[in-house]
This record gives C-alpha cells, structure tokens and sequence, in this order.
C-alpha cells in the first residue's frame, strides 16, 4: 500500500507541475495591452419631401370675365393680389423635407366651354420665379403651357417657394361660354425628370 500511495502521490505531483507549468506560459502570452476594434454602424434615411398650395392655386386658376375681344394676356385675378403686389400664385416646400424639390407643370390640353368650343392651349401663358414682388414672375418671360410636364424651377429648398403668373390670350372671333381646362403641379426630388 505504501508503493501504491507513492505512485499516487507521485501522480498528484506531476499533475500540479503540469498544471503550474500551463498557468505559468499562459501569464507569459498575455500582453496586457487593451485591444480595440472598430464596428460599422449605419442607417439610410429615405427623401423625403411635401409640397403645398398657396390659397390662389387651390382655389384655381380664375381669368375672370371677359366682354370685349380681342384680349391679350389677361391677367389671372390672383397674379398680382399678394403683399406689395406679388403673385398669390405659389407652391411651396414643407419645412420638414429633407431634400430639395423641382416643380412641374402640365395642362390637360386646350381649355373647352360647355358647347366644345375650343380656346388653344397656345393661348393659355405662365411665367415662374423663386420670388415675388410688382415685376417677378416677368410678363416677358411667359411660356405657353404644354400638354406634357415641364420643369418650372430647379432646387427649391426647404420652406421656400416657386412663384407664378399666368395670362391669357382670347382672340375676336373666339365663341362666348365659360371655358376651362386642368393645370397640373407637380413636385419632385430635385435633379429628376418630370
């Protein structure tokens, strides 16, 4: 029994050593140093915009009434009605959007009266401006609509506005009645096509 408890003993030993030489190179591989690593964190953020219509184009676009022809370029009742005689005609960029927006503009084709009598889409005008006052949008620089969109202003930034005018050309021999037509407004990304 005393040689089988040596052997045991003698067992113990080697197994402490081994265990006492494997603490020891361990603590050796340890540097001590703090080690850092770098993690991507990220989000995408949609675009985000909303447009608005100042109360002259939500209540439309009116040329008033009209008895002696010939008339050129009528001017739309709002084109001048703002504060110091700027246009009431504007849409805007929500202050909450986070992109800038390009603004478009289509008409539906020539305005008709009851009876289908036709006024040409050439006749109906509209100039644009990013500001307002007596001069801005310019006469001069009106623009027959179209029946496909077109970009009236570039990058309007959020919570500012485009601005319009609009006119109306009515020849002598144009057939009396109440004429009409849609005018569409649209916004978009800025930088895109309409």
């Amino acid at each position: 029994m005393v040689e089988r408890d040596k052997l045991v003993n003698f067992f113990l030993i080697v197994i402490i050593f081994v265990c006492l030489i494997l603490i020891v190179v361990n603590f050796l591989s340890v540097t001590g140093y703090v080690t850092q690593r770098t993690t991507l964190a990220n989000v995408t953020i949609g675009k985000y915009f909303s447009v608005y219509f100042s109360d002259g184009l939500e209540e439309g676009i009116n040329f008033g009434d009209v008895a002696v022809l010939p008339v050129i370029k009528t001017n739309a009742t709002r084109n001048y009605d703002g504060f110091n005689s700027a246009t009431n005609y504007f849409m805007g960029v929500s202050n909450d959007s986070n992109v800038n927006v390009d603004f478009c503009v289509v008409a539906s084709g020539d305005m008709q009266s009851e009876s289908l009598d036709i006024l040409n889409l050439s006749n109906e005008f509209y100039s644009n401006s990013t500001f307002s006052d007596f001069d801005n949008p310019l006469l001069n620089e009106s623009k027959a609509f179209d029946i496909d969109y077109v970009k009236t202003h570039s990058g309007i930034i959020p919570g500012s506005n485009g601005y319009y005018r609009f006119w109306l050309d009515i020849p002598a021999a144009q057939p009396s009645g109440t004429y009409s037509n849609n005018i569409t407004f649209k916004g978009i990304v800025s930088g895109d096509s309409c």
